[in-house]
């Protein structure tokens, strides 16, 4: 009879993990990874694509409020380099196009109405802040996020009604603004009369 048994666990041979073995398990779930990226991507691009889709759903509702309150659509303004002024209403006489129209109708309405009843240096402070505030609806999540973006040419945004920012909110979105010419908008300095009887 043994007097001095060896221990069962020195018997037998200590098992661990093979540099081969987790080479295995390190590749399959490389493999599992690689396969699934592919399923999660198209699903988050499949969500930026339904959101893109609710945003022109809500822009032509806003629309469609614009036009069953005002009884017209909103308008193009007087071009690009003409911000919203909150003392020129909705009508022709309204330099911001029709962005700024719909403000009020897509939860805005603070923002449309930025500088109303102040003074001409005033409405323009107000008409940069609202140029350089970015909104996540006039984006479509599959180009880019609601985001500033500077001029390609260092020198900012100038309005001829603004004060000079230098990143301005961009849109992704494009509207017909119909096919009637507002005419030649007036001068700045006719701006900063409110009571100008031609609007």
């Amino acid at each position: 009879m043994n007097t001095n048994p060896q221990p069962e666990s020195l018997d037998r041979k200590s098992r661990g993990f093979t540099l081969v073995e987790l080479l295995v398990v390190i590749t399959i779930i490389g493999i599992l990874i690689a396969l699934l990226l592919p399923a999660v991507q198209s699903a988050r691009e499949a969500a930026r694509r339904a959101q893109c889709q609710n945003n022109l759903k809500q822009l032509g509702l806003a629309m469609l409020q614009h036009e069953s309150q005002h009884g017209f659509f909103p308008s193009g303004g007087w071009g690009w380099h003409w911000a919203g002024d909150a003392d020129r209403g909705f009508a022709p006489g309204q330099p911001g196009g029709w962005i700024y129209d719909i403000l009020p109708y897509i939860e805005q309405e603070a923002l449309h109405e930025m500088g109303y009843g102040e003074s001409y240096n005033d409405r323009k402070a107000a008409a940069s802040t609202v140029a350089s505030t970015p909104l996540a609806l006039i984006n479509c999540p599959t180009r880019r996020r609601a985001q500033l973006f500077e001029c390609h040419d260092g020198g900012g945004w100038i309005a001829t009604n603004a004060n000079n920012v230098p990143a301005a909110a961009r849109s992704d979105y494009a509207a017909n603004a119909g096919d009637c010419h507002v005419g030649n908008p007036p001068g700045p300095d006719s701006l900063a009369d409110r009571d100008d009887p031609a609007f």
